[in-house]
């Protein structure tokens, strides 16, 4: 199967319709497609997200990337995370101080009380410099794939009121398996 029919295989059944494929079903027939993927990333990015995700970085190789679950602090990610389009992330975050009590989202108000998010951001190990297909460097040394109002939130608390961040964050690292033989 060529990589561009397999993507149109990884949308969920009736996206953005009445009686979209329920996530529970979704998971059962894609997995079997991407064995690499945890169920978080496989719900929290691709299904949620699906044309996003594809648009902007199928092109990385879904089935070839591989997970790995980690704790950084609060620090590391403050320093290590960049985006391409970072002054956007910013400009999200910066919603969870200037919005009023009746504007203030449920994410708003976890991040908040619980001083980190309540779902792992995504990144991309950029160690090797990856510039995308319409020439624009990802962040380094991690990108962030998913997770941009959640990191613009952490970034704007980071400056405003450090001390209500937990010291460590949960987070997914993606890396890229260059093997041949996992070709679609």
């Amino acid at each position: 199967m060529n990589y561009k029919k397999f993507l149109k295989t990884l949308r969920p059944v009736k996206w953005g319709e009445l009686g979209c494929e329920p996530f529970e079903d979704y998971k059962e027939r894609v997995c079997r497609l991407l064995p690499n993927w945890p169920e978080g990333p496989l719900q929290d990015w691709l299904y949620r997200h699906h044309p996003d995700a594809v648009n902007h970085y199928g092109w990385l190789r879904f089935d070839r990337m591989v997970f790995q679950k980690d704790s950084w602090s609060t620090e590391q990610i403050y320093n290590q995370v960049g985006s391409h389009i970072m002054d956007g992330i910013e400009g999200m975050g910066a919603k969870i101080y200037s919005s009023t009590e009746w504007e203030t989202t449920r994410l708003m108000r976890y991040f908040l009380e619980n001083g980190t998010w309540p779902v792992p951001i995504i990144l991309l190990d950029n160690r090797k410099n990856i510039v995308d297909p319409w020439g624009d460097h990802y962040g380094q040394p991690y990108h962030l794939l998913e997770g941009h109002l959640r990191l613009g939130y952490f970034r704007n608390i980071y400056r405003r009121d450090y001390e209500k961040l937990k010291d460590v964050h949960e987070l997914w690292i993606v890396t890229i398996d260059q093997n041949d033989t996992a070709r679609v």
